[in-house]
């Protein structure tokens, strides 16, 4: 991983260079080094890329369009790994509401969004109650 990250910190150097930090053309390899990062464990640096990613897809597309809808679910995908419930659960909510407005609700983007951000409210409600047990428990 450590071989790969050093071509891809190379290559968008390169990329920035020729096209610009902002230009959708380093986006790709933005994206493998954020993968990477979120496979090493560095969160935050992985939300950060992806961040940035979103934004330039957002300046170059609108906010309203199905690509941003596909960053916040990279972003949540980071925040699940993490075990950040709460931060996958509103990067989703955002990413399904760009999809039934740019989709539809009947897009397969969005019934897949749908199913991600209910299986996500269960676990978070799971969560929840198991605390709520424990601390429950604490007065018998």
């Amino acid at each position: 991983i450590d071989g790969a990250m050093g071509y891809y910190t190379e290559a968008l150097r390169l990329n920035r260079a020729a096209y610009g930090t902002s230009h959708p053309d380093v986006i790709p390899t933005m994206k493998s080094i954020a993968l990477i990062q979120s496979k090493k464990g560095n969160f935050d640096r992985a939300i950060e890329i992806f961040t940035e990613v979103r934004n330039i897809k957002s300046a170059e597309l609108g906010k309203i369009h199905p690509e941003v809808a596909s960053a916040h679910k990279r972003i949540g995908n980071v925040h699940y790994q993490r075990g950040d419930l709460a931060g996958a659960q509103k990067e989703y909510r955002q990413a399904l509401s760009i999809y039934e407005q740019s989709l539809g609700k009947d897009h397969q983007s969005t019934t897949s969004s749908r199913a991600i951000v209910e299986k996500i409210g269960e676990e978070l409600g799971q969560k929840e109650l198991a605390q709520f047990t424990s601390v429950g428990s604490l007065f018998k």
